[in-house]
């Protein structure tokens, strides 16, 4: 049966039905997974620690929720509006000038983790090399800053790929490794609970925090790193079969919810384990509490040194490629579409304005059904793929991102995750690496706790990418669309999201000014 008109979306780059759509549910999950999961992991039990352990988790609850929602918000403004990146939405919603602002972010949101990243390798070898290398000696901190810059020189040549899409095995590899080392720290910590007099850690674990508002303010930022995936979210969808709701909301929902559940179990062993060998407060690194003999924590400790290693040009590539595409937007402007394509445009963009937000069971629209009556619009959004990306033959050429998702590969700008790759030469993507692995080795070498980076990106950047921008985008796109008590929910969602990060964020920045000006 034909779907009503004011239901109509806009898939892109591919149609609903399109054989280009060939991600699964399982692999999108994987994808973002592996999006989400990350040397940070390392800080939750400090988290827990300066929260205490009661609002500690329900921070994370409400962190997982919060992202759940905003992903959901992010990926409806691309089906009603045809963006097929974080930056094409804020153009869409607020003009060309945000499209620069988003692209913007998404370097800072791809430059930032860099430092952390340095800092974290730093930290994971040079207790091994003191070990096995210095005989047990210590390693100065000019020694690992060298240690630093020799690693970074290691993933220098890995950087200089030019598309994502020969490093798709790196997500399981990375699953895989952070999995091994959740494994090491849950086995160590059950042992040393298990082995403690009955009560000892009643008095080392704090269920409240001990610091007061400023302990659990500390943490908000940890939490908040841990879950952005927004960047790579829409080349996922972009990749999805059959992109209903319900797929949509599957793949969401299992996301967010694996990785809070694997975060909670993580968070916690590393926390009882600091707490049963007193060394709660001692390092925002919970391997540091570690035996740096322990051969079962140190296998975990070298699989996620490789995790971050490979972890550097999902970084380096998209950050490198947002420049270039910064520069020629500056230099050159956004190209104009055709005439044609304007009026395709609103036409469509009026239809989706007056949509009704509430269907649950309409095929590709904000329903969940099979999405058989989406074939309405197939023809149009072929027509779109093929204006977007023009070839000598009338076909269409695409490429991989760095999921795996087929992208068209001159379809509008690219997130993070996504791979519309800037064709360049060798000498050029040099000469752009190297000096964003150089200021970030130069940054990594003046801190000395990963928490400072976490607590400056998950205040700043990552509020703003993870919830305002989503959230004002979704605000913005809808405001003029048909609203029954389901839409109308959604926009108040939308709305309380928006207040309440962008007061985090303020709030969340001033604590961290302080805690560190205090040191």
């Amino acid at each position: 049966m034909r779907r009503p008109q004011s239901q109509e979306e806009l898939f892109f780059p591919f149609s609903f039905h399109s054989e280009m759509r060939v991600g699964s549910v399982t692999g999108a999950v994987l994808n973002l997974i592996s999006t989400v999961l990350g040397g940070g992991v390392l800080s939750l039990p400090f988290a827990l620690q300066r929260a205490g352990l009661i609002p500690g988790l329900a921070l994370l609850v409400l962190t997982a929720l919060a992202s759940d929602f905003s992903v959901y918000i992010l990926v409806s403004c691309s089906r009603r509006s045809g963006a097929q990146s974080f930056e094409e939405v804020a153009e869409k919603a607020f003009g060309p000038r945000a499209k620069r602002w988003g692209m913007a972010l998404i370097i800072c949101v791809t430059y930032l983790p860099l430092i952390a990243y340095i800092i974290l390798m730093r930290d994971l070898v040079a207790p091994v090399v003191e070990l096995y290398v210095l005989g047990g000696a210590t390693m100065s901190r000019g020694a690992r800053n060298l240690l630093a810059a020799a690693l970074v020189a290691a993933v220098f040549p890995v950087c200089l790929v030019e598309r994502l899409h020969g490093l798709r095995a790196a997500c399981l590899v990375s699953i895989a490794s952070i999995t091994m080392l959740a494994v090491a720290i849950i086995t160590r910590a059950a042992q040393c609970v298990g082995a403690a007099p009955r009560g000892a850690l009643r008095g080392a674990v704090n269920l409240w925090p001990r610091d007061g508002a400023s302990g659990a303010l500390q943490s908000v930022p940890i939490w908040i790193c841990a879950f952005v995936c927004h960047f790579n979210v829409l080349p996922v969808h972009g990749a999805l079969a059959r992109p209903t709701r319900r797929r949509l909301h599957r793949t969401v929902h299992f996301t967010m919810g694996l990785v809070a559940a694997f975060y909670a179990a993580i968070g916690v062993a590393g926390y009882l384990y600091a707490a049963c060998v007193g060394a709660l407060g001692a390092s925002d690194n919970i391997l540091a509490a570690f035996d740096p003999a322990d051969g079962l924590v140190n296998a975990g400790r070298l699989g996620l040194v490789v995790t971050i290693m490979l972890s550097f040009p999902l970084l380096v590539v998209p950050c490198r490629d947002a420049l270039l595409r910064v520069h020629a937007d500056c230099r050159y402007g956004a190209p104009r579409p055709s005439r044609r394509r304007r009026r395709l445009r609103s036409r469509h963009s009026e239809t989706a304005a007056s949509s009704d937000d509430s269907s649950s069971d309409g095929g590709g629209g904000d329903g969940d059904g099979d999405g058989g009556a989406a074939s309405d619009h197939d023809a149009f959004a072929n027509l779109e793929v093929s204006l977007l990306t023009p070839t000598s033959d009338g076909g269409r050429e695409t490429v991989k991102s760095s999921g795996g998702s087929p992208r068209s590969s001159g379809g509008g700008g690219s997130g993070a995750g996504g791979e519309d790759a800037i064709a360049t030469s060798l000498c050029l993507r040099a000469a752009l690496t190297a000096p964003l692995l150089g200021s970030a080795l130069a940054l990594a070498s003046l801190i000395t706790r990963v928490t400072d980076v976490w607590g400056v990106l998950g205040s700043s950047v990552n509020v703003v990418v993870a919830f305002c921008v989503p959230a004002a985008a979704y605000l913005a796109i809808r405001r003029r669309a048909h609203h029954n008590a389901r839409s109308r929910a959604r926009r108040a969602g939308a709305a309380a999201l928006l207040v309440v990060s962008a007061c985090l964020a303020v709030a969340c920045t001033a604590n961290n000014v302080y805690i560190i000006a205090s040191r």
